[in-house]
């Protein structure tokens, strides 16, 4: 799980950076157009800065909007992924078919609205409702063969929003919570061992 923080890490301070500079570019332009103007007006005092303020406010939300449009051109949003991507495996002894109901179980703890299900290809989707941490997560598993009586299951939790920045720890808490779920003690799944 540790190189999974540390990616998760290194995607938030890019994803924030990046944020930061579209800010900090937009921002400025927006005050410098208000004062340039502002004397033509004969707009004076604090209803320049008010003024300011929203002009820049407006130019930001301009300039986010085309950010979004851009990060989801061409697909859909569960194919975009966020910069708040989590994910995990754990590798599961015992049958596929009790594999993938253990799966299915805690996804619905979780208290996720299943979107696809197919036994056959070992892949599940699910969404997660809205949070105060987030605006709902997409969690995906998929569930491989690595041997006879012995699967591997990579779980995968992403913010529904490509844009998110933040996330408040709610994949990471999905991607734990499943794997835990996974390899609690169960009499059809004795042994459980984390990749």
């Amino acid at each position: 799980m540790k190189s999974i923080q540390s990616e998760s890490m290194r995607m938030w301070r890019w994803a924030l950076l990046r944020w930061a500079i579209l800010a900090a570019t937009v921002l400025p332009l927006g005050a410098m157009v208000v004062f340039m103007y502002a004397e033509r007006l004969y707009i004076t005092g604090p209803l320049v800065i008010m003024l300011g303020c929203a002009v820049s406010f407006w130019a930001c939300a301009a300039a986010f909007g085309v950010y979004a449009f851009w990060t989801l051109r061409g697909s859909t949003p569960w194919d975009n992924p966020s910069h708040v991507r989590q994910a995990g495996g754990i590798v599961v002894d015992g049958d596929y078919a009790v594999v993938f109901a253990r799966c299915e179980r805690s996804l619905v703890r979780l208290g996720c609205r299943f979107t696809h299900l197919d036994a056959g290809a070992g892949l599940l989707k699910a969404t997660t409702g809205r949070s105060w941490r987030s605006q709902g997560e997409k969690i995906t598993i998929r569930i491989e063969d690595v041997a006879t009586h012995c699967h591997s299951v990579h779980v995968e939790s992403d913010s529904l929003l490509p844009t998110a920045v933040l996330d408040g720890g709610a994949n990471a808490s999905n991607v734990r919570a499943i794997v835990d779920w996974m390899d609690d003690t169960h009499e059809c799944l004795p042994q459980a061992r984390l990749v």
